[in-house]
């Protein structure tokens, strides 16, 4: 880590000293009424100060920095980070006397301590899941700071201390990395071969084992199993250019063993006067801390990686055991705990299927079902207008969402960053999908965000990566002002790392591309998985260009009606997936005889 012994010199008062950058910020204060504001860990250490973790907290506009302050220890918990953040914050508005109507935020835990800290100042506050106007600031600072291009930002201090974490459950910890240490998981599984940590309550955890290549010994345990599999997904398919450190789009805590005589001096001295155990002078554990808020390592953070260090272990012995009596052990679970442990990748450590629930929009305009004729076609089943009709109505419906934004006192970029967004998102609806507003359905915001938008982001990354945040907003003025409810909207959007990483690793070319179709299978076969899309094996492919029209409209009619089949079969009772299937595909099939008649 780079030492430079100038950090704490980083402040809001520079910013502010010559009379036209002063004059210059209060205006663009003034006048753009979302700031973003983020604490950014500096891959840097203080040489007078080895307990220092240091870490910049940032207010800026659409094109400016307001504030920054530099903090040389900042606690991992929310409601610390929250704290600096609001510190910073106060700060801005005191150099430019002015105040935003939004301010954005990275992380969800940070967003909800804040606005208990601004409560009752009208400002609101909203989680990102991603920089987004900090971005290219931070990212200039951290490579000017560090002297390389270092990202997404980290921290690594040179002693335990710097996290701010208990001495109880660090040497916890330590007791476990050393078990683990000892048990070499790594003779046994791959960095290729991740894992499931399944706790009684909530989402499963990813954790990949490190080792096995003989180079690197440690443990990666990500909070979201599914960014692991993002991150494996995109190294094994990506360009061969690609830089791992690209793809690490979620949040991750890696402990790693090195050598004694590669610790910083510091650190070497902290664990021999704590006493904490280690199982060989090659086995000191160190801590990586990506993508977390602040950089910095919760208690919670903490307690998670003690619990995969050591239920790893467990389940490898249990499946040894399982395997000499011939039993084969997909999931283990721990009697303490009541854990799972399973592969991700394994034959029978796929996740639970999703709950299927209804997608169409509900409320008096909603209309499931409908669909728009490619062409005027006499065959077709009542069409709802023409594509251009509901095209002009869509947009009409636009104007009205910027108007009410207008209303709101957003500043006019930001409102023409939402409304360009949702013009976007119902040219797709209507163009591209053949569907009205009206007839919204959970498909097509998933094959939007997820399929579509990545590979068409013409009005470039930074508009792009503020989609979900304007399609959250354009939802809510459907269900208001226009009477368009879609209840499972807020829990497609909230899949921030998921969006951001189809964003990111979108390849360019043709829809035929060999890269791009690999690209585009993981959604395909989502949406197959939650019955989105009819049997495709047996939809007749066109025989000439006029039966390809012809084609286009019966594959639209049929997937309308396919999705009002799943519907009204799920709020029938049946929630049971394959013979969901089975019955959509008995449907389908007498669809298409009838058609054909």
């Amino acid at each position: 880590m780079r030492s430079d012994p100038n950090l704490k010199g980083l402040n809001s008062e520079s910013l502010y000293a010559h009379p036209e950058s002063r004059a210059h910020l209060r205006e663009s204060a003034r006048r753009d009424g979302t700031w973003e504001v983020g604490a950014i860990p500096l891959p840097s250490s203080i040489e007078t100060d080895p307990d220092a973790r240091p870490v910049v907290t940032m207010v800026v506009t659409r094109n400016c920095v307001l504030a920054l302050d530099m903090l040389t220890t900042l606690s991992g918990e929310a409601d610390a980070v929250a704290a600096a953040l609001h510190r910073v914050l106060e700060d801005a508005m005191r150099l430019t006397g002015a105040r935003p109507r939004f301010l954005n935020v990275v992380y969800p835990e940070e967003a909800a301590e804040l606005a208990l800290l601004l409560d009752g100042s009208g400002i609101e506050v909203e989680a990102l899941g991603t920089f987004d106007r900090l971005h290219d600031p931070a990212r200039a600072m951290v490579e000017d700071i560090s002297g390389t291009e270092i990202w997404p930002p980290m921290s690594a201090p040179d002693t335990w201390s710097a996290w701010g974490l208990p001495d109880a459950d660090v040497a916890a910890l330590f007791r476990a990395a050393a078990e683990f240490f000892r048990a070499a998981p790594w003779t046994v599984l791959s960095d290729g071969m991740p894992l499931a940590i399944q706790p009684r309550e909530g989402s499963p955890r990813g954790a990949s084992v490190m080792g096995q290549g003989g180079e690197v010994f440690g443990l990666a345990v990500y909070p979201e199993a599914e960014n692991l599999v993002a991150f494996l997904e995109t190294v094994s398919f990506g360009d061969e250019g690609l830089d791992p450190m690209d793809a690490l789009r979620g949040r991750s805590i890696t402990l790693l063993f090195d050598n004694a005589h590669e610790l910083p001096r510091p650190m070497r001295r902290e664990v021999a006067r704590k006493g904490w155990p280690v199982a060989s002078p090659s086995a000191y554990p160190t801590l990586v801390a990506l993508n977390t808020p602040g950089g910095g390592v919760a208690r919670s953070d903490l307690r998670m990686l003690s619990e995969a260090l050591t239920l790893i272990p467990e389940y490898l012995d249990a499946r040894e055991r399982a395997d000499a009596d011939g039993v084969p052990l997909p999931r283990w679970t721990s009697p303490d705990t009541g854990t799972e442990v399973y592969e991700l990748f394994g034959p029978e450590s796929s996740d639970p299927p999703p709950v299927l629930e209804p997608g169409y929009a509900r409320g008096p305009e909603a209309r499931p079902g409908t669909f728009l004729a490619l062409e005027e076609d006499a065959d077709a089943s009542a069409p709802e207008g023409s594509v251009r009709e509901a095209y002009a109505a869509g947009i009409d419906i636009v104007n009205d969402f910027g108007s009410s934004l207008h209303r709101q006192g957003l500043t006019e970029p930001t409102i023409m960053t939402h409304v360009r967004n949702a013009a976007e998102f119902v040219y797709f609806l209507v163009v591209v999908e053949g569907v009205a507003l009206n007839g919204l359905h959970e498909r097509d915001l998933r094959s939007f965000l997820l399929d579509w938008h990545p590979l068409h982001t013409e009005g470039g990354r930074t508009r792009a990566r503020r989609m979900p945040v304007s399609l959250d907003r354009f939802f809510r003025f459907l269900e208001r002002e226009v009477g368009i409810e879609c209840p499972w909207a807020a829990a497609v959007l909230d899949d921030r790392d998921l969006i951001e990483t189809r964003l990111e690793t979108a390849p360019a070319g043709d829809l035929l591309d060999l890269e791009v179709r690999m690209w585009r299978d993981p959604v395909l076969d989502d949406m197959e998985y939650r019955l989105l899309r009819p049997h495709m094996g047996e939809v007749p492919p066109p025989l000439s260009e006029e039966d390809s029209i012809r084609a286009i409209n019966r594959l639209r009619e049929l997937t309308r009606t396919w999705l009002v089949w799943r519907d009204e079969l799920i709020e029938s009772g049946e929630d049971d997936g394959d013979r969901l299937w089975d019955l959509l595909v008995e449907r389908q099939r007498a669809w298409v005889k009838k058609r054909r008649r």
